[in-house]
């Protein structure tokens, strides 16, 4: 993410603008460290004070949207970096190794989690008015993306 600065184009400015509004909504609703279940189904907030040494973890099927802070998560010998501009989208149950590598008291890795419907993705995926994916050779279960403001 680029530093915010005279230089930051209106759009990068209003998306860290977005980011920090996001991130303030999180630590209202949360107030510590820990997990916090939502009123919404399967939907959780954690909110991270620490860096912590890796640990083995298990990713069930969701979607995890990184608002502040990062964390590296290990599988199969693959490196994923997750911060506050990315997601990870897991589609199946996999045992990962898993380190919150960037957290503090003032800046604490927030993070959204989403569990995953799988009846429902298959639902979805089922309809003739989804584009067919690509083939991807790497299939471990978890993707990283970025998040892109869409107008």
């Amino acid at each position: 993410m680029k530093k915010e600065g005279r230089d930051t184009r209106p759009a990068d400015r209003e998306v860290i603008e977005l980011r920090r509004s996001l991130a303030q909504q999180i630590l209202t609703i949360t107030g510590k460290a820990g997990e916090h279940p939502t009123p919404i189904p399967g939907l959780s907030l954690y909110n991270r004070a620490t860096p912590t040494p890796c640990y083995r973890a298990s990713y069930e099927p969701g979607l995890s949207v990184f608002v502040q802070g990062r964390k590296r998560i290990i599988l199969g010998g693959t490196e994923y970096l997750c911060g506050g501009s990315s997601f990870l989208l897991s589609s199946i149950d996999v045992p990962a190794q898993s380190q919150i590598i960037e957290a503090s008291e003032k800046t604490p890795l927030l993070c959204m989690f989403l569990t995953l419907d799988l009846a429902a993705v298959r639902e979805v995926l089922s309809r003739d008015d989804v584009p067919e994916a690509k083939a991807f050779s790497h299939r471990q279960g978890l993707a990283v993306g970025k998040q892109r403001l869409v107008y």
